[in-house]
């Protein structure tokens, strides 16, 4: 949810969020209405025009760029604990050393 409220703040269109996440524009704008239940305020001003956040909308945007980059961080983190596990455990029969070729 709170990478499609990251492309509709981006991209200020639930339609190019829509294509930017790879979701319907209906199936964004569901989120973007859960997400406002959810928060219990609106997010977005919407006009013909598209979509802008509101202040309340700006201050939430703030808050899941930082949250977003802290689960990219723990990501890289596991897939690098994995990757060293996987070279621990080879079939060289040595921990820690890379199998012989």
């Amino acid at each position: 949810m709170l990478d499609v409220f990251r492309a509709v703040t981006e991209t200020g269109s639930a339609t190019n969020a829509a294509e930017l996440v790879g979701m319907s524009q209906p199936a964004v704008t569901k989120s973007i209405a859960e997400l406002e239940r959810f928060c219990g305020m609106m997010l977005f001003e919407r006009d013909r025009y598209g979509m802008r956040f509101t202040a309340n909308g700006q201050l939430l945007y703030g808050e899941v760029l930082h949250n977003l980059a802290g689960l990219d961080r723990i990501r890289r983190s596991i897939r690098g604990d994995s990757q060293r596990q996987a070279w621990r455990c080879s079939d060289s029969g040595v921990a820690g050393k890379p199998p012989l070729s």
